[in-house]
């Protein structure tokens, strides 16, 4: 009977074959249980990057975006600089100080005063002038007609005759003037007839004095407005307060006929 040699490479045997399976099984189990527990991670790294990216978002902002924010400003501020030769000088703000309208009263009292004392300086000296003209007048028509011969003889008999007429008149009425009084009466109502006539010139008189009274009136308001005037520049007071300082202040004044009006300031100063 032969005997036959197995060959070692022979087809396994059935409980090899099992073994063989269930490694196999085995191995198929621990892959897809590793593979279920990195799946696991992978979600749950998800989740917390998920939780997380508001923070690191934050801290991109707060440590890469301000920052460059910053620097472009910087960048900007030092590009729109001038150079030194082209800066210009910082502006001087200069506080005006608060008028006092006190120290302005005082000083429009002033002016009023001045401006008086002026027109009435000047109205003496034109008075003065005129008076020299009538004194040349007197000394050379006048005069010469009270002290002349026939002018003398004339007031002599005048007087002769009125005193003997007012006496027996003075006797019928003894409320009438006396001679004497009479006789005053006479030679001096004489007397301005002739003056007036001779020195004064009645018209020429009256429109000597309306045309000093004129320039004498018009030479006070220019006098009174240039110290009003000045009075705001020497203060220094904005036009908008001095004009209603102007507007709110009046004198008094009396006329003639003893009537009182008011003028305002503003008037008197020429704006008005």
């Amino acid at each position: 009977m032969a005997v036959g040699i197995g060959n070692p490479e022979q087809k396994p045997t059935n409980e090899e074959s099992t073994d063989v399976a269930q490694t196999e099984r085995q191995h198929l189990v621990n892959a897809k249980g590793t593979y279920s527990q990195t799946t696991e991670r992978i979600r749950s790294w998800g989740k917390l990057f998920k939780s997380i990216t508001p923070i690191i978002w934050a801290i991109v902002i707060l440590v890469v975006i301000l920052p460059l924010i910053g620097q472009i400003f910087i960048t900007k501020a030092f590009s729109n600089s001038t150079v030194p030769g082209d800066i210009k000088p910082p502006v001087e703000v200069v506080v005006k100080p608060s008028v006092d309208w006190t120290k302005v009263d005082t000083a429009m009292a002033q002016a009023l005063k001045n401006a008086y004392a002026s027109a009435e300086s000047y109205a003496s000296k034109e008075l003065d002038v005129w008076i020299d003209e009538l004194m040349v007048r007197v000394d050379s028509s006048f005069l010469g007609w009270y002290f002349g011969y026939f002018n003398q003889k004339h007031l002599e008999y005048k007087s002769l005759f009125v005193q003997l007429s007012s006496g027996a008149a003075h006797l019928l009425n003894s409320n009438s003037s006396t001679s004497e009084e009479k006789v005053a009466e006479v030679i001096t109502k004489d007397f301005q007839t002739e003056f007036a006539k001779r020195v004064l010139l009645p018209q020429t008189s009256q429109l000597r004095l309306e045309r000093l009274t004129q320039q004498t009136v018009k030479y006070y308001l220019d006098e009174l407005s240039g110290n009003i005037n000045n009075i705001s520049i020497s203060y220094k007071i904005p036009q908008a307060d001095w004009n209603r300082y102007l507007n709110e202040t009046a004198i008094t004044i009396n006329d003639s006929k003893g009537q009182i009006s008011n003028l305002s300031l503003k008037v008197l100063a020429g704006g008005g």
